[in-house]
């Protein structure tokens, strides 16, 4: 019963996932009532970035004719801070756990008192 009722719950939160413009298809009618702007811009970033929602971007701007030259630029600095962006987080995630705290922390004994309350016994590590 538990696992039926976990599947159940994971179900709805995958299709909850779909919400708020973020979606795991690459449909191209997506982007339909886009701006042009943003349509072209988002393509250019989705292009540096190796997003996979750059082919339908392409396909839908190919399909309504629009031209993207006066928005090439803005698309590719905005991929290029979204790499720079994506590059500092990794450098940052490199670093948690590897500094001398936390080095001292896991080499440091663990005192630990076993003490009995109420009806049972209770251990206090410090």
């Amino acid at each position: 019963m538990k696992k039926l009722l976990g599947i159940v719950v994971l179900g709805l939160f995958l299709q909850g996932c779909g919400g708020a413009g973020i979606s795991f298809t690459t449909d191209k009618n997506r982007y339909v009532n886009t701006p042009e702007s943003t349509l072209c811009i988002d393509y250019y970033e989705a292009l540096i970035t190796g997003n996979i929602h750059s082919t339908p971007r392409r396909e839908m701007i190919e399909e309504r004719g629009i031209d993207c030259s006066p928005y090439k630029e803005e698309g590719i600095i905005k991929g290029e801070a979204t790499n720079a962006y994506y590059e500092k987080l990794k450098g940052n995630l490199e670093h948690l756990g590897s500094n001398t705290t936390s080095n001292n922390l896991k080499t440091r004994p663990i005192n630990c008192s076993t003490r009995k309350v109420g009806g049972y016994n209770r251990t206090f590590c410090y």
